[in-house]
């Protein structure tokens, strides 16, 4: 039987679903950026490209980069940065053909560098060469968005104190965390039917969250309903696998704290053996 404080919890969220389904989600205004990245040969040899977005103080912007390539020397990165100090999370470790995408917000805040514009830039790199003949090449597109003038369709959940990880990545799944302003402290994982109805299917509570260590000797499994793992990494980061679905994918997002300051993630291939 679930406790009162579960139905309370279902009862406001189910309002707010519904209500978010009635507005539906606006597109935001953006811009798309295509292009081809070869750094090497050798271990140095870093390639990057930078493009200038008019943002105005304050207002934060969405940057999605998806990306494919081959690289054939070690641990091959990607960095993701803004007006040359914010920057992302190093994708490394990269060999042979990769591809995926990662998601980052980025607020426009002065720096000795402000122009008037945000400079982002994207950079790759291949590191520990052993031959000269060894480089790393990418193909991506890396989608900015502003906001616009329409409605947000998740400020209903913001008002009560619901931060939404997922935002429009059109899984099956909403995760949840406090928004920065909300002292709780929780995860809360909800998956949706064929018609977009949730339903709570794992809640992790601040005993279990401040029960972890900050950072694990190994990767500690959370909590798990066989499609949806939680995990805390032994960088100190978070996971949420969702997964395989219908596409033959696992999805996999990754943010570094509750409530988060960064997110990103990607998808891998379920390879099935051969009877």
């Amino acid at each position: 039987m679930l406790k009162v404080h579960t139905w309370i919890r279902i009862a406001a969220l189910i309002g707010i679903l519904l209500v978010n389904l009635v507005v539906g989600i606006e597109a935001a205004a953006g811009i798309s950026y295509t292009g081809t990245l070869s750094s090497g040969p050798g271990a140095n040899g870093v390639s990057d490209v930078t493009y200038q977005v008019t943002a105005d103080l304050g207002e934060t912007l969405y940057a999605t980069l998806t990306y494919s390539g081959y690289n054939n020397c070690g641990g091959g990165w990607i960095i993701v940065s803004f007006d040359r100090h914010g920057v992302f999370p190093i994708m490394g470790g990269l060999l042979g053909d990769y591809s995926g995408s990662a998601t980052y917000a980025y607020t426009a805040t002065f720096t000795p560098f402000w122009d008037g514009d945000v400079e982002v830039k994207v950079e790759i790199a291949c590191r520990h060469a052993t031959s000269v003949l060894q480089s790393m090449t990418m193909n991506y597109t890396l989608t900015i968005e502003l906001p616009d003038d329409a409605e947000d369709p998740y400020a209903e959940e913001e008002a009560a104190g619901l931060h939404r990880l997922t935002g429009d990545m059109g899984l099956p799944v909403i995760v949840y965390t406090p928004t920065p302003d909300n002292d709780a402290l929780f995860m809360d994982i909800w998956q949706l039917d064929e018609q977009g109805v949730g339903q709570p299917v794992l809640y992790i509570s601040a005993d279990e969250l401040t029960a972890l260590p900050d950072l694990p000797v190994e990767n500690i499994l959370i909590a798990s309903d066989g499609l949806i793992s939680v995990y805390k990494l032994r960088t100190g980061e978070y996971q949420v696998n969702v997964g395989p679905l219908a596409d033959g994918k696992v999805h996999v997002l990754i943010f570094d704290d509750i409530p988060p300051t960064y997110t990103y993630g990607y998808t891998w291939d379920v390879i099935t053996p051969a009877p």
